[in-house]
């Protein structure tokens, strides 16, 4: 597993604390109230294979399932991006070169790969609703390199992060167009930028770190990590 450095870990375990305290204490009520909990399954198709969907064919995982006297049903745990971890959180800059991450005062500066790949930009974000978006640069973007990231991360058996829990992604979403990235002094959006909505599940703070070391090789010149605030 990539190593994560103590900056990205000071910062980011809070995020996936919040997120897992809530999956859990779910799975426990349901479980009290006499249902069978499965963690973190497998969205299955009508073939019982793990069903995957859109351009990136990818799989993606519930957050758990409930079964009681034969009925199944899957909840959505959404959690809230706790008010005084935003409020405090400051931008952090990783690259491949150091993907676990520097300080990036107010956020504003590594932005551009003039002399090298864009380094990310990681923003407070809630673990299950996360944005990474993503302006091309000139050749455009190769999304491949997600996938495969993501695929590792949504392996279990990976990591072994929590009781109970797989330490997993649950999802990441087919990109959809992104009007607001700004870049350069006339704060104009660069054609093509695109965002990727992607649910950290209960997977470890160093699968934000593989994604840093991972965005080098997507061929952006400007990437962001931020909450996805619908």
């Amino acid at each position: 597993m990539l190593e994560v450095s103590p900056i990205m870990e000071a910062a980011l375990a809070p995020l996936r604390e919040a997120h897992v305290a809530e999956l859990l204490t779910r799975m426990a009520r349901a479980i009290s109230s006499g249902a069978d909990v499965t963690p973190e399954p497998w969205r299955r198709g009508a073939d019982g294979k793990a069903a995957r969907a859109g351009v990136l064919a990818l799989p993606s995982r519930h957050d758990f399932e409930a079964e009681t006297a034969g009925r199944i049903a899957h909840p959505v745990v959404r959690s809230r991006l706790p008010a005084a971890v935003a409020e405090h959180f400051s931008p952090i800059i990783a690259s491949s070169g150091d993907p676990g991450g520097a300080p990036g005062g107010d956020g504003g500066g590594g932005w551009q790969g003039e002399d090298g790949p864009a380094p990310l930009v990681i923003g407070a974000f809630r673990w299950d609703c996360a944005d990474l978006v993503l302006a091309p640069a000139q050749r455009g973007l190769d999304l491949a390199p997600l996938r495969r990231w993501f695929l590792e991360y949504a392996q279990s058996g990976v990591t072994a992060e929590a009781p109970d829990l797989l330490g997993v992604l649950h999802a990441l979403e087919d990109p959809r167009p992104w009007p607001s990235l700004r870049a350069g002094s006339d704060g104009n959006s660069p054609t093509g930028s695109v965002a990727l909505r992607i649910d950290f599940g209960s997977a470890p703070v160093a699968a934000v770190a593989a994604l840093a070391d991972t965005v080098s090789e997507v061929g952006a010149a400007l990437a962001q990590l931020r909450d996805g605030d619908d």
